[in-house]
């Protein structure tokens, strides 16, 4: 089978749809805010971790370095120039402000200072960039109520959706329902992480109780036919990361990813980055595993990236 070249999907206009801010920060944004604080420079890439426990501490660890409204545009203005490199014209980008806030940055002006970057960069670009606010589950329902509060009060045609995201546990998918609902009232898309990790019974349980437009990874349906069938009848998108899932051994390997399994089985695909300055990855770079490593022809490539203009919020 012919493999598609990196150069040709690079040039395809593109859409991502699960993206988040504070795993996207290059390297020299990153010494750049470093040095403005008096903060050791990386000499080397920190985005270093075996697994999810310490991927997860590494995000934490970073926090000093971004404690700041301005910190965020600076932040948010590289990432949409990387997004206008790679000829992404659509994307979702999410940020957690629950975790910001309780950091002390204001939730108003951490909101300003982003959207005043991605305006700068879609005057002249011809690139579009909605938000989606990520809900960390472990906090509880509260984070979830606290957000919707500081949305309602701090109205933004950016913001789309929000996401139920953070560490799956169990237990933190049933006190979320109320968020969801109300959310749904206030006119926002939901989107839920569920079966990155946990099994299927994880994403059976997200689509009940929380019934999100869209899931997250949910790679774990592999394991259970009934699901993988629900999901491509009910038309149930999932955003699918396969770096992401590779480097925190969510999967084995780029080759025992199931997203062929999906894809086959009829299931809406979106293809995405997840974290692309930790996972060291672009979007393109994403397709070319397809290629590469799963057999996707350049027509199936096509159809998926259509996928994520098809199931974006902003286009509806």
């Amino acid at each position: 089978m012919e493999e598609v070249a990196l150069e040709i999907i690079g040039n395809i206009p593109k859409a991502e749809l699960h993206v988040h801010l504070e795993g996207s920060i290059p390297l020299d944004t990153l010494n750049q805010l470093a040095e403005r604080k008096g903060l050791p420079p990386f000499l080397e890439s920190p985005y270093r971790f075996s697994d999810f426990q310490e991927f997860d501490a590494l995000f934490r660890r970073l926090g000093p370095y971004f404690d700041k409204e301005q910190d965020f545009y600076e932040i948010a203005l590289a990432f949409a120039k990387q997004l206008t490199r790679q000829g992404i014209v659509y994307c979702e980008a999410t940020i957690m402000p629950y975790v910001h806030v309780a950091r002390g940055i204001s939730f108003r002006g951490l909101i300003e200072a982003i959207d005043a970057a991605f305006t700068e960069v879609e005057k002249g670009h011809g690139i579009r960039i909605m938000l989606i606010y990520a809900i960390p589950r472990t906090i509880g329902s509260e984070a979830g109520e606290k957000t919707l509060d500081w949305m309602a009060q701090n109205p933004n045609p950016r913001v789309v959706a929000i996401d139920l995201a953070g560490p799956e546990l169990p237990g933190t998918i049933a006190p979320f329902a109320p968020v969801f609902e109300r959310a749904r009232r206030m006119g926002l898309k939901t989107v839920a992480h569920a079966g990155e990790f946990l099994g299927p019974q994880a994403i059976w349980d997200t689509i009940e109780l929380l019934q999100p437009d869209r899931i997250g990874h949910g790679i774990t349906a592999v394991c259970d036919r009934p699901l993988i069938n629900h999901l491509a009848e009910k038309r149930v998108p999932l955003d699918i990361s396969i770096t992401s899932n590779v480097k925190l051994k969510a999967v084995e390997s780029l080759k025992a990813h199931p997203v062929r399994r999906f894809y086959d089985a009829g299931i809406p695909i979106t293809i995405n980055t997840d974290d692309p300055a930790f996972f060291q990855t672009t979007l393109s770079e994403e397709f070319l595993h397809l290629s590469r490593e799963l057999g996707f022809r350049y027509d199936e490539i096509e159809g998926l990236i259509q996928n994520a203009f098809i199931y974006g919020f902003g286009n509806k």
